[in-house]
């Protein structure tokens, strides 16, 4: 993956997900104090802080296909732009923390928890078909701990690496062991939730 710069105000953070921070030594005047303080704020708001980039994306994707212009299509593309940055941004202060702060990462890192209220009012805007077959499934069963595909038992939480790509602004899923097998062979990147100390 090729490096990022990321903007913060004044500051600009070279990046590589996956990798570490480094600070460019001409443009980032703070300490690594201020870069911490950066990241458990990205972490802190990781999917509710900039979920009208994944809203916008889905109608407009909607309406580029009902009504097809190239002003629709150049506005697709950016809030996709928008929204794949987001996540890397998210990602690369993710590993940074848990790298150099793991205990900071644990307890600043946004998890919403799959079939709650938050999660619903999400993804109903975003997967109305996820919101709906989840809903299905919780209401069949009785209990919000069935997995967001099918409805077994017993699930895992997860959220997603790589939800820019494959499913925009869904911040989490809970999912069966069946269903996690599927989803990652169809390029779902899904790490479990972490345990908060």
């Amino acid at each position: 993956m090729r490096a990022v710069t990321l903007i913060c105000g004044e500051r600009n953070l070279i990046c590589t997900p996956g990798a570490t921070f480094r600070a460019s030594s001409t443009r980032f005047s703070g300490s690594s104090e201020d870069l911490r303080d950066y990241c458990i704020g990205t972490v802190r708001e990781a999917y509710s802080g900039k979920i009208r980039f994944a809203v916008n994306l889905v109608l407009l994707r909607a309406l580029h296909v009902q009504y097809p212009r190239e002003s629709l299509r150049l506005e697709v593309e950016l809030y996709d732009t928008l929204v794949r940055n987001d996540q890397m941004r998210r990602e690369v202060a993710y590993t940074w923390l848990s790298k150099h702060y793991p205990d900071d990462l644990k307890r600043h890192m946004e998890q919403i928890e799959p079939h709650s209220a938050l999660w619903y009012s999400i993804v109903d805007r975003i997967e109305p078909t996820l919101a709906a077959l989840s809903r299905n499934s919780v209401e069949r069963e009785g209990e919000a701990t069935v997995c967001s595909s099918c409805g077994d038992q017993p699930t895992l939480d997860y959220r997603l690496v790589n939800g820019a790509e494959t499913m925009p602004g869904v911040p989490s899923l809970r999912l069966c062991e069946d269903c996690i097998e599927i989803r990652r062979g169809m390029g779902n990147v899904l790490v479990p939730f972490l345990v908060a100390q």
